[in-house]
């Protein structure tokens, strides 16, 4: 792909039976190597970043199986949480120091990591509304295109994201330019909520 590949992550996801996983970290990253061997029904493709990124905290007692289901709920809110953020791969540290920075503003939001998209969907109904509650607010963060996650947020929902191309710079400058700074991110859902 190109250095910008807005549409890969989402040219990939329409690829019958192909799981796309992308990892936010180490602890992701094996993760989505155990799902990828333990697959018999298709291939697993990974979209990895070339970024340092941290390694994250998980709740007390988390059970790192949750990751082979997709999704999971990664930085929850306390309490009921005002929305959901729904964010993939490099985007996953950013989505947490935004919930971190809208906390400080009196806004509740939990964060999902989204390793699988295709394994997540095939979960049951009653694990996909633990992680994605009914009724409460859903924003995705991915650096690609939006418009499919509308299907995921919603009618209702907040896509942040990347349409078009056009920069090129370090990953720093370009995630200031398009508005993926922790910052930028928490202003852009504190002003949605």
């Amino acid at each position: 792909p190109t250095h910008q590949p807005v549409e890969h992550f989402w040219a990939l996801r329409s690829i019958p039976n192909l799981d796309l996983v992308r990892p936010a970290d180490a602890v992701e990253c094996a993760g989505a190597w155990a799902h990828a061997l333990a697959r018999k029904d298709g291939p697993t493709a990974f979209a990895l970043t070339r970024q340092d990124l941290p390694n994250l905290s998980r709740p007390e007692g988390f059970d790192p199986a949750l990751m082979l289901r997709g999704g999971y709920v990664l930085s929850p809110a306390e309490g009921t949480p005002q929305a959901v953020i729904i964010a993939t791969g490099s985007e996953v540290s950013v989505a947490v120091e935004a919930k971190a920075l809208l906390g400080d503003r009196g806004k509740g939001v939990s964060v999902v990591s989204m390793l699988c998209l295709e394994a997540f969907l095939r979960q049951d109904e009653a694990y996909r509304h633990q992680v994605l509650p009914p009724g409460v607010k859903r924003c995705s963060f991915e650096i690609g295109i939006t418009l499919p996650w509308r299907s995921i947020v919603g009618e209702d929902g907040l896509t942040i994201g990347h349409d078009g191309f056009g920069f090129s710079a370090p990953a720093e400058v370009i995630q200031e330019k398009i508005g993926h700074t922790p910052a930028q991110v928490a202003e852009t859902i504190g002003a949605w909520l």
